[in-house]
């Protein structure tokens, strides 16, 4: 088999595969999945600190003031919903910290 060959397979490998393992950015993809969980899991833990705050009744405006606000109908409606975000930030955040481990078992491996 010639050189030219040998690229040419390596080339359709390549492509029929969902990464290729001796890419040179493969230290540059796991950092950027690693920062991205960090980025997603501060993002979370606010959302969910709001979120709690908001059970409780306490409400912060723009201005910085904070007020009581019973929770009743569209209020009870939103933090149900708020809940739900919370919890699907934090799967979400699950699932790319394991997006991470792996991209930094394949760095290894290559």
């Amino acid at each position: 088999m010639s050189h030219d060959e040998k690229n040419l397979k390596t080339v359709v490998e390549s492509r029929n595969s969902c990464y290729v393992f001796n890419s040179p950015f493969l230290p540059q993809d796991t950092f950027y999945h690693f920062l991205a969980v960090v980025f997603y899991l501060s993002a979370s833990v606010i959302l969910a600190y709001i979120t709690v705050l908001k059970g409780w009744g306490i409400t912060i405006n723009s201005g910085g003031t904070v007020s009581l606000v019973p929770l009743i109908r569209e209020g009870l409606k939103i933090y149900r919903l708020d809940i739900a975000a919370v919890v699907m930030s934090y799967l979400a955040t699950l699932l790319y910290f394991l997006h991470a481990i792996f991209s930094a078992i394949r760095w290894q491996r290559a």
